[in-house]
């Protein structure tokens, strides 16, 4: 009974050691697929996808080593392997090629912003002349101009530098911005000092403080002469008293107070003498 039991398991084992090599000698392997799962995934490569779209690019990738694997091992599941990994690679070439098609259209946008930007700059600095402070910028200028040569190289030479290319016209045009914000606030400060900077007057044959305060580059209103009397005590003994050559400041930055005292001393002084001693 024993043996009997014994010999129809080495006949089972002994049928399906057959059906295995049977099986194994009519096994197909996916040849055709395996190649054109290669060559997609050769293709995608060519369009960047490695770096446009390198997740789906990497899937496809991973799977075509898995179909090979199962095709070395004989499995039946190989060729459908093959066949999702030319899907992946498929995918990732089209994504690759849009990702691609949008970096090169931001890059584009990006550099025309950045130009009308620099163009900006450049006529601020322009507008600062031989201003030393302006000559602070220059340094920053001359390196956004390097950065936006070495953008539009890329953008010319395409390839798979596109994603370098714009993240480099984002630098670019964040950098011109930042830069046209500092240049314009330095222009108003610079502004507002030369505003409240006194002016220099110097004195010629026949003028008057009163005459002085007059003119239109100056106060334009004559009653405002004590300012300029008061600003130049050191020179000016007698306000009806001045010489040509005298150079006296005109003060700008005088409140309306203190232009209200002005106006009110100059129309109750009394009578002009040529010295009143004080």
């Amino acid at each position: 009974m024993m043996i009997a039991r014994r010999c129809a398991l080495i006949t089972l084992v002994l049928a399906l050691a057959g059906l295995q090599a049977a099986c194994m000698m009519f096994y197909k392997r996916p040849d055709v697929e395996l190649e054109a799962a290669s060559t997609s995934v050769s293709n995608s490569k060519e369009v960047c996808a490695d770096i446009y779209a390198s997740d789906a690019f990497a899937e496809a990738q991973d799977k075509l080593k898995e179909a090979q694997v199962a095709a070395d091992h004989k499995e039946k599941g190989a060729k459908d392997l093959a066949l999702e990994a030319k899907g992946l690679a498929e995918k990732s070439k089209a994504d690759a090629i849009r990702r691609g098609d949008e970096a090169r259209a931001t890059t584009s946008k990006n550099l025309a912003e950045a130009r009308d930007v620099l163009a900006n700059v450049d006529a601020a600095l322009s507008d600062l002349g031989e201003d030393e402070g302006g000559a602070l910028f220059v340094s920053r200028m001359d390196s956004l101009r390097g950065l936006e040569v070495k953008t539009e190289t890329q953008l010319r030479e395409a390839g798979c530098g596109l994603l370098a290319a714009e993240d480099g016209s984002k630098t670019l045009l964040s950098g011109a911005n930042e830069l046209l914000a500092d240049v314009e606030s330095y222009a108003l400060s610079v502004k507002a000092k030369q505003q409240v900077a006194p002016i220099l007057h110097s004195v010629v044959q026949g003028e008057c403080l009163w005459r002085i305060a007059g003119y239109s580059t100056l106060y334009s209103d004559p009653f405002l002469w004590p300012l300029i009397y008061s600003a130049n005590r050191d020179q000016i003994k007698d306000p009806d008293l001045i010489f040509p050559g005298q150079v006296f400041e005109v003060l700008r930055d005088s409140t309306d107070a203190e232009k209200a005292e002005a106006r009110h001393k100059a129309s109750t002084r009394g009578d002009w003498s040529l010295y009143d001693g004080k």
